[in-house]
């Protein structure tokens, strides 16, 4: 016999507050190589059947399972699991359905749980004022439910985890539960030290109760255990296993072969699940990134860019300022006459150019908003602009005048002709900046079409980027798709042959007339009736058996002998 035996009791489907479906949750048992399970959904079996089959597909011996909740009279709620029911017991189901309509959102249950396994014992509610309702049953009432329907009641996770375990309070909780007819405890639970189980095993014992073990296994992405096996000593599992077997109904019953899926085999993925699963989050996140760059991204590079083309004819119209600077200083010291230090300023200032073309310029007004010099318009030289309007009938000269009475700089946006060409008006911002000795008014803008000009290049730039990406994106996303499919049809294809060898074993199991015996990874997993008689156990009880409970050692080592195989060596093998 094995020292331990990997099992799990207690575990969650989505049919109360689990994530995976229950054959799904068998599926990752079988793979956690679990021996046997129970499914102990929240105050619902209706989620045994399809847990049973998907067991048995894997070798996974079953138990029935429920954890109900249930009211104690001296601290309120606890929970109590039932194994090895009868599921169509009335009693049961009446007790279920009355737990049904007082039944909490699935998600309020999964936050329930985290929070019962953290909450303090000095929280506990009593039962007047604690969580009791119409739909939950008394404990006495629940245990004697769940014994009329064959099974047994063990109460579950006695101590709360991460919690001093005030074992004399659950002595008296224990004592006066099994007056009600108690059967166990779940001594093995996640959070709890060996110490703790050795004490619950020992308290157990006093009481003449049998102990179970669970992770109460919920999901890997939901509150409460993600372990999917527990570890228990075999002669534990074996009293445990004993007195379910004793209770009377034994497991959920199920055809004697497994139902196939409608059509006779496992589904086989098609391209539409893939484009679902594939294709389309992939396009609507490639959508997302094109709305991204286009509400957000290429907007705020357009901010950045004006914004460093605002600093920049500012700090070129800080430099040409410098210039006025110096002739004023010549005046100043005599060197110059004002009126030839201005003249020669103007001059120097209307040939000064800058930008790509070497057509951005600099012009000159003054605050009686007369034109001082401009390169472009010889025709303003000298006159007043006061009357002068753009296109939409600003007068602008007037506005910078305005604007620099009681300030030094600022910026102004305007429509102007472009460049050199008077023909072509553009919107213009300029940076204006006034020399107070002067009272002259400096300035020299950027058209905002230079702006817009850079921005559609850099946007066509990134849609091309953009769509050699995407179109990347979309090659491998086939290619993936192509191999994910071929690999989905070639393991439904495997699935399919495994299924139909299993069928013809069993086929060949039943229809023997000699006692047949069907060992998975060195256990029994199905006997035909003339073995069953031989055995004198059930087809449910035999899945819960060791094949050394089945075939005494003594007649495997014959077999060795005549073999010269160890036998479980070879069973393993089939």
């Amino acid at each position: 016999m094995p020292e331990t035996v990997r099992i799990n009791l207690h575990g969650h489907s989505n049919l109360s507050d689990g994530e995976l479906a229950p054959a799904d949750l068998a599926e990752r048992l079988a793979q956690a190589g679990v021996r046997t399970a129970a499914l102990t959904d929240h105050d619902t079996i209706e989620g045994l059947p399809a847990f049973r089959e998907a067991l048995a597909r894997k070798g996974v011996g079953f138990i029935a399972g429920v954890e109900l909740t249930v009211n104690d009279p001296e601290e309120g709620e606890k929970h109590i699991l039932g194994y090895g029911f009868d599921p169509g017991n009335k009693a049961l189901r009446d007790l279920l359905g009355r737990s049904a309509a007082n039944k909490r959102p699935s998600y309020l249950q999964a936050l329930s749980s985290a929070f019962d396994r953290g909450r303090a014992a000095s929280d506990r509610p009593d039962a007047a004022g604690g969580r009791t309702g119409p739909g939950m049953p008394a404990a006495a009432e629940a245990i004697r439910v769940l014994h009329e329907a064959g099974g047994l009641a063990v109460l579950a996770h006695p101590v709360i985890p991460g919690q001093p375990p005030d074992l004399p309070a659950l002595e008296l909780l224990v004592a006066r539960l099994k007056t009600w007819g108690l059967d166990g405890l779940e001594a093995f639970y996640p959070g709890y030290p060996e110490s703790l189980s050795r004490a619950l095993v020992d308290l157990a014992g006093r009481h003449g109760l049998v102990t179970s073990a669970g992770s109460d296994f919920h999901g890997l992405g939901l509150p409460g255990s993600t372990d999917l096996s527990a570890e228990m000593p075999w002669p534990l599992w074996q009293a445990f296993r004993d007195a379910v077997l004793r209770r009377g109904a034994g497991p959920v019953q199920r055809p004697s072969r497994p139902t196939a899926p409608e059509g006779g085999s496992v589904p086989r993925p098609g391209w539409n699940s893939f484009l679902l699963r594939i294709l389309l989050p992939t396009a609507l996140a490639i959508g997302l990134f094109v709305v991204f760059l286009f509400r957000v991204l290429i907007p705020s590079f357009e901010d950045r860019l004006l914004e460093r083309k605002r600093e920049t004819i500012r700090e070129l119209t800080n430099v040409a300022w410098g210039v006025l600077a110096e002739y004023d200083a010549d005046a100043r010291a005599g060197r110059l006459t004002m009126e030839e230090a201005r003249r020669m300023a103007a001059g120097r200032i209307q040939d000064l150019r800058y930008g790509n073309e070497g057509k951005d310029y600099f012009w000159i007004t003054d605050l009686d908003v007369r034109m001082i010099m401009h390169p472009y318009r010889t025709d303003l030289n000298g006159r007043n602009v006061s009357d002068f309007q753009d296109p939409r009938g600003v007068r602008i000269f007037v506005e910078f005048a305005n604007i620099l009475r009681d300030r030094d700089d600022a910026y102004v946006e305007y429509v102007w002709q472009w460049k050199d060409d008077p023909e072509r008006l553009e919107p213009k911002q300029s940076y204006i900046k006034k020399f107070a000795p002067w009272g002259w008014i400096l300035g020299t803008g950027l058209y905002l079409e230079d702006v817009q000009r850079e921005i559609r290049a850099m946007a066509g730039r990134f849609i091309g980027v953009s769509i050699g990406i995407a179109a990347l994106c979309a090659l491998l996303l086939l290619f993936v798709a192509s191999q994910s499919m071929r690999i989905e049809r070639r393991r439904a294809k495997a699935e399919d042959e495994l299924r139909e060898s299993h069928e013809r074993y069993r086929a060949l199991v039943e229809t023997s007339t000699e006692g047949t015996l069907m060992v998975l990874d060195g256990r029994p997993a199905f006997a035909n009736p003339t073995m069953l008689d031989l055995l004198d156990v059930t087809e449910d009880e035999l899945g819960l058996l060791d094949l050394s409970e089945v075939l005494p050692e003594s007649a495997l080592r014959e077999v060795e002998q005549a073999l010269r195989v160890p036998v479980r060596q070879l069973l393993a093998r089939y």
